[in-house]
């Protein structure tokens, strides 16, 4: 009984199967398009998913992740919110809050460099980490070499990568060998560790004790509440509360800090959101995702996963029409609905399955590309982990389900009488409720397909209006003609700096040369107080020592008072601020605080201020110009950071000229230099990579729409043959049949349209948001967009209309 039973199953499959496939052949291009369309979405849908697996995969691999946090400040001054505090917080809190576990702290050494002992030079810059002695405790990050409690205990001790050790000591045991920081500064190697996982928010090569920092930098920085440079971290007990604990760390800030500014404030941000939830913070340690985009992309992986499985809803119920007389012999013949159901289901099925093996080619072809936008390793293989498979048969199930039900139902409710005397197909509802149904039913497709094709077009317009802005505002600055030379810091760096400029503006390209300890595309890196004195008004202030010429270098607009120049004798208590600097400090125009005494931690004296200028933008558009301070001196990191200013056009042969000059002096190392013009686009890659993004699904999704609107003119126009015959019957031309589809969808396209505009207005002004600086909404592009999608629609009408236009109205009218 069993074997005859599943003989009988087998030859109902075998049938269902033989059955799809002979539709597929007889429709080929119907088939085509579903195929076609369903392969694009679910091709965008999985790249989509191992973007956003591989996103939020970012610092899990910690074994205490879930009870980690980071302190964020709420800096008083100017409402901006960063990742930093002052080094003094530390031994305040420690043992002092309850529901602390432990507490470790990080500095980014970006201004620093390492040296082999015979002077062969390794410039790691951001590959440096200051640490704590707990680094290797508090986190999760594996030692090959060394105990985690004991390793960086010595204030001279340093841990290297797996790949720096290979790099630099090849096979031998790099533990006990010895390095110099700044040139001059031994540091012992006490152990190795793995490589950083990429998954993590921050990464270095080179882990360092951050006690020996106190040989070079300036003790305002240990000593200061207003010196923020550190990012810290906190482990939290079990049954913590963090709003609790932000609130412990609050009062005891505001007891034992001086002069620390009105308004800040210090909150916990927890460890896994940093990656994806830090937006709107500045100065963090290493560029972090989007979670806002995140959403964006799937979102739009489901519209055009949905705009697909439409389409084949449509494409089906328009060749229903044509299977009608098919379905009505079957049901005669004692088909069920049950066995239409589920014969419609089985060519879904088969649908689906060949989309996903032709998306599976088309991931394998376009993971070169995807990886090169996205900047990920991402790979095909990742569908068989355990994160992506199970959402890879969902997705597979969900797409068969939501294509197949609706058009399976059609086709069980057709009734054979109806069918056989010549009727239409219907919904499988009778009379006019029935009839209104189906029109409702299929402008409402219409709606969805371009409600989602206009708002991608309206947001990826405003998206590439913003991105254009950015990248062609006004930074402050002159970007082009500049270079940056990094100057090794080793002994008599100041005198040699002094030489190279000397030497270097000797040549014709070369119109100046300068120093800086912060140059434009970096991070302002160092913080104090400024204030007018005798006056409470303490403001937070970036603080930047620079050399005489620095202004100059850069193409600083001066708006009030004067620059540091070499005649005026010492400059030392002088002091340049930027237009952001004179306002919070209480003076709108320039001209009214120049000559005014100031007081800073950098200085026991009262500084003079003699010049006010225009506000530079240090870093990408996404973050606040700061107020800044700008002093000279011999401050020794001020000459690390060399910017030479060539003639207008003639960069190439400035770097040219320089790299003489430097193998004159510095023979024994390399020339390294950095464009500063393309460093500033660097700062945009990310949003370079929306750009295309964006571009490409809104291509996509404008062409499978239009696929869509192909299918539902066909369905319109076989369901409405015979109206069309009476028409020409009573005189009707082929344009007037023409122009009365086209109103018809186009009605249908403006109602999409406007609600196509509030939606598409949200999420373009949340993701302006991000952006301290933005521009307006350009409401030209609402029109636009529908004026795109109203002139593609009329072009994929035409095909159908011209056809049916033509149609003899005797053929139309007769019975079979």
């Amino acid at each position: 009984m069993i074997i005859s039973y599943l003989f009988i199953i087998r030859f109902m499959l075998k049938n269902l199967f033989v059955v799809a496939i002979r539709t597929f052949v007889r429709q080929r291009l119907s088939t085509l398009i579903n195929i076609f369309g369903l392969a694009v979405g679910l091709c965008c849908s999985i790249f989509i998913a191992m973007y956003a697996i591989d996103e939020y995969g970012y610092d899990r691999f910690h074994e205490n992740a879930d009870r980690m946090y980071r302190f964020n400040n709420r800096l008083g001054t100017y409402n901006e919110l960063i990742p930093l505090g002052p080094y003094l917080l530390e031994s305040h809190i420690r043992g002092n809050v309850p529901g602390i576990e432990d507490i470790t702290r990080i500095r980014p050494g970006d201004v620093m460099h390492l040296w082999l002992t015979d002077k062969e030079r390794i410039h790691v810059g951001e590959d440096i980490i200051l640490a704590d002695t707990n680094f290797f405790s508090f986190f999760s990050f594996p030692l090959i070499d060394g105990q985690p409690h004991r390793v960086l205990e010595d204030p001279n001790s340093m841990v290297i990568s797996r790949t720096a050790a290979k790099k630099l000591f090849g096979d031998n045991d790099p533990v006990g060998h010895t390095l110099y920081l700044q040139g001059d500064h031994p540091v012992h190697i006490t152990g190795v560790m793995e490589d950083f996982p990429r998954q993590s928010h921050f990464s270095a090569s080179y882990i360092l004790n951050h006690e020996i920092t106190r040989r070079f930098l300036p003790d305002f920085i240990f000593n200061y509440w207003g010196s923020f440079g550190y990012y810290y971290y906190l482990l939290l007990e079990q049954e913590a509360e963090p709003d609790q604990v932000a609130g412990l760390i609050n009062m005891i800030v505001q007891e034992a800090a001086e002069n620390i500014a009105e308004g800040t404030a210090f909150d916990l941000q927890p460890f896994l959101d940093i990656r994806l939830r830090s937006e709107r913070i500045a100065w963090d340690i290493n560029a972090h995702g989007n979670h806002s985009l995140l959403m964006g992309l799937i979102a739009i992986a489901i519209i055009i996963l949905l705009i697909a499985s439409v389409n084949y809803i449509n494409l089906y119920t328009a060749q229903s029409a044509g299977r009608k007389k098919e379905v009505g012999v079957r049901k005669v013949m004692g088909a069920t609905h049950k066995q239409i159901f589920w014969q419609s289901m089985v060519e879904s099925w088969v649908t689906v399955l060949v989309s996903f093996v032709l998306a599976m080619v088309l991931v394998e072809i376009l993971t070169p590309l995807v990886q090169e936008l996205s900047g990920k390793p991402l790979a095909i293989t990742m569908l068989a982990s355990r994160h992506m498979l199970p959402w890879v048969i969902l997705l597979l199930a969900g797409v068969t389900f939501l294509a197949g039900v609706y058009p399976a139902f059609i086709l069980g409710r057709f009734e054979p009488a109806s069918i056989l005397r010549g009727g239409q197909a219907g919904l499988g509802i009778t009379g006019r409720h029935g009839q209104f149904i189906n029109l409702r039913v299929r402008q409402a497709l219409i709606v969805f397909q371009f409600f989602c094709t206009t708002a991608l077009i309206i947001i990826s317009l405003s998206v590439n209006r913003q991105l254009d802005y950015m990248l062609s505002a006004d930074p402050g600055y002159v970007s082009g003609d500049l270079m940056l030379i990094h100057n090794p810091q080793i002994d008599g760096q100041a005198d040699r700096f002094y030489r190279l400029k000397n030497n270097m503006e000797q040549y014709h390209s070369i119109e100046v040369v300068s120093a800086g300890m912060n140059i434009p595309t970096e991070r302002v890196g160092n913080f104090t107080g400024l204030m007018i004195a005798g006056e409470d008004n303490e403001i937070h202030c970036g603080h930047i020592n620079v050399h005489e010429d620095y202004f100059q270098a850069v193409g600083a607009r001066l708006l009030a008072g004067r620059l540091f120049q070499s005649g005026y004798g010492t400059e030392r208590e002088n002091v340049v601020i930027n237009r952001s600097a004179a306002a919070a400090l209480g003076f709108q125009r320039p001209e009214d605080i120049v000559g005014e005494e100031v007081f800073s931690y950098i200085n026991e004296n009262n500084m003079r201020i003699i010049g006010v200028i225009e506000d530079i933008h240090y870093y990408s558009l996404h973050e606040i110009i700061i107020p800044l301070m700008y002093t000279t001196g011999d401050y020794q990191p001020s000459y690390g950071n060399i910017l030479v200013r060539s003639g207008r056009g003639q960069l190439h042969q400035a770097i040219t000229d320089a790299a003489s000059v430097w193998d004159e002096e510095l023979l024994d190392y390399p020339f390294d230099f950095t464009i500063i013009e393309e460093k500033g686009k660097a700062l945009y890659i990310r949003e370079e990579q929306t750009r295309q993004l964006l571009h490409a699904f809104m291509v996509l999704a404008i062409i499978i729409s239009l696929l869509g609107l192909f299918a539902l003119a066909s369905y319109v126009m076989v369901s409405r043959t015979r109206e069309i015959a009476v028409r020409k019957v009573f005189g009707a031309g082929n344009r007037q049949i023409l122009t009365m589809f086209a109103n018809e969808f186009s009605l249908l396209i403006m109602i999409s349209a406007l609600l196509a505009w509030p939606a598409a207005w949200l999420v373009t002004d949340h993701w302006l948001d991000n952006f301290a600086y933005r521009l307006d909404i350009h409401y030209g592009y609402f029109f636009l967009a529908t004026a795109i999608s109203l002139v593609a629609s009329w072009i994929t009408i035409a095909y159908h209309g011209i056809r049916a236009a033509k149609t003899n109205a005797a053929n139309a009218l007769k019975y079979e």
